[in-house]
């Protein structure tokens, strides 16, 4: 009897670790890919602002970069 419930105990923690393994690396695929989209996005507008930085002002460029990074961490 107690074999027998050892088995299903065996059975159902291997059917949570392949799901939680499986949760893993789909939460690891969907953070590299939002990171590098990130890097993607602020090397562009870092060198965006280089290009323009003439007919921009620094304050403006500070208020853009404030609203767009330090906000969201802030409210998160």
């Amino acid at each position: 009897m107690a074999d027998h419930f050892k088995g299903l105990f065996v059975a159902a923690l291997d059917r949570n670790s392949s799901w939680w393994y499986a949760f893993l690396a789909c939460s690891r695929w969907v953070g590299f890919r939002l990171d590098t989209l990130a890097a993607i996005t602020l090397s562009f507008e870092c060198i965006l602002v280089m290009a323009v930085h003439d007919r921009v002002s620094f304050l403006l460029t500070s208020l853009t970069h404030f609203v767009r990074h330090c906000l969201p961490l802030m409210v998160t």
